[in-house]
């Protein structure tokens, strides 16, 4: 994986410190080493990551934040071969999504959520706008 890693927590870190009442930061900060976990094959860690970034979100986060953490989550639970978890986490974010336009905006959740339903198989909602 290559990339500029060294340090990265540092600049995290000091994010932090300058920007104290930024929840954001928190949240990229979680955001970010849960993907760099997952890449890296520790699946355990990149859970605790993405739960991380959940649990600092909370219900103030844009929808498209909690997008991107539930991709995160749901790519976890694929690489654990837990394709009935990872669905259960991509479906509600997925009704998120209130049309087309939104479709620029999945932050990774589309592409995951289908290989969750390639392998879990699950019975579809009444999604008539994905028709539109």
């Amino acid at each position: 994986m290559a990339g500029r890693w060294a340090g990265l927590e540092d600049e995290y870190a000091a994010l932090e410190r300058a920007y104290p009442d930024v929840k954001q930061v928190g949240v990229d900060r979680a955001l970010c080493q849960g993907h760099l976990a997952l890449v890296q094959g520790r699946h355990s860690r990149a859970l605790e990551h993405f739960t991380v970034a959940a649990e600092h979100s909370g219900n103030t986060s844009e929808a498209v934040v909690s997008r991107g953490i539930a991709a995160g989550l749901t790519a976890v639970r694929l690489a654990q071969n837990e394709p009935q978890a990872a669905w259960a986490i991509a479906e509600p974010a997925l009704l998120t999504l209130s049309g087309p336009s939104d479709w620029t905006r999945t932050t990774g959740l589309f592409p995951v959520a289908v290989c969750a339903t390639a392998t879990h198989r699950p019975p579809w909602p009444n999604w008539h706008w994905l028709a539109a």
